[in-house]
């Protein structure tokens, strides 16, 4: 066993509390997805005589659950690069803050807490830019 002379790496709680938020909303929008799904298979069992109406809301509900799939897996990346640090995930959550701030009320809330967060916070901008030696 080697003693490191190196300091380890602190994460910021902010940092902590917006990755946990974001795995959270990662995996609320996944099990939307899975009831938007669930929605497809209900409208199709239910309404045989009235396709052009089905034909537009399995259309629309696809565009949902390819949207809320793509939303969720977004979400997780940047949760996993602001709880592990990663150089990228300033940028990443600086631009998902603020393709949150649409989703009034709770989106705009945290978009913009993220956001002012991420800017502001010296020790946030400095853990997640801060080069680490190999």
């Amino acid at each position: 066993m080697g003693i490191s002379n190196q300091k380890k790496q602190e994460r910021p709680s902010g940092l902590t509390i917006i990755a946990i938020w974001y795995i959270f909303f990662a995996v609320y929008n996944l099990i939307s997805a899975f009831g938007f799904t669930a929605g497809v298979f209900g409208m199709w069992t239910r309404a045989e005589e009235y396709t052009d109406q089905l034909n537009f809301g399995v259309l629309l509900t696809t565009f949902e659950i390819l949207a809320t799939l793509f939303y969720g897996g977004a979400s997780a990346i940047v949760g996993f690069g602001l709880w592990t640090l990663k150089s990228w995930a300033w940028n990443a959550g600086v631009i998902f803050g603020i393709l949150m701030l649409p989703g009034i009320p709770v989106g705009t809330f945290i978009g913009a807490v993220t956001v002012v967060y991420l800017l502001k916070s010296q020790p946030a901008k400095e853990a997640l830019t801060k080069k680490t030696n190999p």
